[in-house]
């Protein structure tokens, strides 16, 4: 009686002797092995493990592994992830006889887990896009505020140390110099608001069919015209074939110099930047390398955020990223920045591919 009832579990049952020889499966440990009866029986116990089995496999010849999750391989040679359960089997004088084996398969609540772990990562993505959109929108109402409410005092101040220039003598260095700081704290505050309008007013991108290539030479020359790149090595590692993007040109140029300029500046005008295109699937894939000074690792996951930036705030309102991700994001693509400090960075862009008549 007790037999067909270890025969009618659910779960597989092994028992083996010492030797670590199978002596009985049940019904349920062939199915889950997809195997016959005769192909366990009298066979080493090892044959169910799997080759990622990660713990020690004396231990569980030896029935120490009391219960444990783990990965027992099928007749045909898939891996099958099981909890398992043992139990040692003693003769009268306290000898160890047997050991039995019960084992759940799991795949089924595995393969659930990874489904729920699927949603919840899409999930994640989808709450960062929302967050991402409220503060695109309060950007422009801050932006919208700022420039009625502050250019109007700039425009003043600006004028007003034009007009004290005029009374200051020629030789009051100190004063001449604290005019002109003032002018350029001027023409900074006012380069911030433009910054802020032009990210918050980006209008959706017109898209028409263009050769990544000719837009990343567009992205080049204009860089050559406000950098000097004579120190700088640059590569152009391009796909052999056209590649062609759905795209509004100018506005992806302008993604694509955002990218650049961060590498020039993460150089300090003397290095090696590598730019590689190459088409993957129906995907358009850029990679920008540098050999600059790299991003920290605790700096990295902060370098999309609007304001955010590791260089001189002087010189930098720290939404040239935030834009970049914008375009790029507006063109149905990705953009992702991966870097160890001191070894440069890697900016990779995966955008649709399409064809020379603009279908994607």
């Amino acid at each position: 009686m007790s037999g067909k009832l270890v025969q009618c579990l659910p779960d597989a049952v092994i028992i083996f002797n010492g030797k670590g020889i199978i002596g009985y499966a049940n019904e349920a440990a062939c199915r889950m092995r997809c195997c016959v009866y005769s192909d366990l029986i009298d066979k080493p116990v090892t044959v169910l493990i799997s080759d990622k089995f990660s713990a020690n496999k004396e231990d569980f010849i030896a029935g120490r592994l009391n219960v444990w999750d783990g990965l027992w391989r099928t007749f045909d040679g898939r891996d099958v992830a099981v909890l398992c359960s043992s139990a040692v089997i003693k003769n009268a004088k306290g000898r160890l006889t047997h050991i039995a084996y019960v084992a759940k398969d799991m795949s089924a609540i595995k393969k659930n887990e990874e489904s729920l772990l699927a949603a919840y990562k899409k999930l994640r993505e989808a709450r960062g896009q929302i967050i991402e959109a409220e503060k695109i929108a309060a950007v422009g109402k801050l932006a919208g505020g700022i420039a009625h409410e502050i250019r109007n005092p700039l425009a003043i101040i600006l004028q007003g140390t034009y007009l004290l220039g005029n009374f200051v003598p020629a030789d009051n260095i100190d004063c001449k110099e604290t005019l002109d700081m003032v002018k350029e704290a001027v023409k900074r505050a006012n380069n911030i608001i433009s910054r802020l309008l032009e990210y918050s007013r980006l209008p959706p991108p017109e898209l028409f069919s263009c050769d990544i290539h000719t837009v990343i030479e567009d992205a080049l020359l204009f860089a050559d015209s406000q950098f000097d790149l004579s120190g700088i090595n640059i590569v152009r590692d391009f796909s052999p074939e056209q590649i062609f993007v759905k795209a509004d040109r100018s506005v992806l140029s302008q993604a694509f110099f955002n990218l650049i300029a961060n590498s020039i500046e993460a150089m300090n005008s003397a290095g090696q930047i590598i730019i590689k295109t190459y088409k993957e699937a129906n995907k358009c894939i850029l990679a920008i390398e540098d050999t600059g000074c790299g991003i920290s690792e605790q700096d990295l996951p902060k370098v999309f955020e609007p304001f955010f930036t590791t260089k001189m705030a002087q010189k930098h309102t720290g939404l040239g990223l935030s834009s970049v991700r914008l375009i790029i994001d507006r063109h149905s693509g990705a953009v992702n920045i991966s870097s160890i400090q001191g070894k440069g960075a890697t900016a990779t862009v995966v955008l649709p591919a399409g064809d020379v008549n603009g279908s994607c």
